[in-house]
């Protein structure tokens, strides 16, 4: 065959020590004007201080802040520590205004010389009762019509993306691409994590929400909230489609409460 073998380019990856970062989750706030970074470590053999630089990188590739610190660290083959720094002045991420950085995280000490870098976006996103906030402004959320096109291109600023089986054997659809472009355009999505319906729902359609059937979701939905965590755009995780089919799941009367739906869906079965 005139393809066979290679057939593309070929990049090497090395580690210049077994101990190593192999991911990091940045939690920016803009209510306590600071940044924390939750630093997952592999591989560490002895036990005693590593030294951390975090450089926030602009577009252009300068650094535009710069942090130091030390953290002591355990010999096991994993661990995740937080370190947090004061930030009081970054360029915020926004609806339209997709203002980016990326960290170019440095850690030596304890048998550990590594480097990892991630693009994040500075922002905040969080709810009260009926009302959803981004970096301290409330926001109303609007989705698009439900045909192909330009993200926000009929005035939304939201919308749902993903299969809603995402969890399905042989499903290997990633969203990352999609909520690239959404972070890169400001624009706020929800993210399909979790098929919820086989872990609450059996076959005959009863609810059978029992504790083996949480900690399954769990783990399943851990799997892909780790996976897009750092994505600016991404401010909910989407469990499955409607409320298993409930005609009024999208009364905006339900927003904030729970417990509306259990006896609706009951009287339906």
């Amino acid at each position: 065959m005139a393809t066979r073998g290679l057939t593309g380019s070929v990049y090497l990856e090395s580690r210049s020590s077994e101990a190593h970062v192999s991911d990091v989750f940045i939690r920016t706030s803009t209510r306590k004007s600071e940044i924390a970074l939750d630093v997952d470590l592999a591989g560490i053999k002895q036990a005693g201080q590593v030294h951390f630089v975090a450089d926030m990188l602009n577009e252009k590739g300068e650094t535009e802040k710069s942090f130091a610190s030390d953290a002591v660290v355990e010999a096991k083959p994993t661990q995740t520590l937080t370190i947090p720094w004061p930030w009081a002045d970054p360029r915020l991420w926004d609806v339209n205004q997709p203002n980016l950085y990326t960290l170019g995280l440095k850690a030596t000490g304890a048998g550990e010389d590594d480097q990892h870098k991630q693009e994040f976006g500075f922002r905040e996103f969080w709810t009260e009762g009926r009302r959803f906030f981004l970096k301290g402004t409330v926001i109303h959320l609007r989705q698009p019509y439900f045909t192909h096109g330009p993200l926000g291109s009929v005035g939304d600023n939201f919308s749902e993306f993903g299969p809603w089986t995402p969890d399905a054997r042989g499903n290997d659809f990633d969203a990352g691409p999609q909520l690239e472009r959404a972070d890169h355009q400001g624009y706020l999505e929800a993210v399909f994590i979790l098929d919820a319906d086989k872990y609450i729902m059996n076959a005959s359609k009863e609810f059978t929400w029992e504790q083996q059937d949480k900690q399954q979701a769990w783990e399943r939905a851990t799997v892909w909230m780790r996976h897009y965590r750092n994505h600016p755009c991404a401010v909910m995780w989407a469990a499955g489609a409607n409320f298993f089919n409930n005609a009024v799941d999208m009364d905006p009367r339900h927003v904030g409460r729970r417990g509306w739906g259990l006896a609706v869906q009951a009287a339906a079965y």
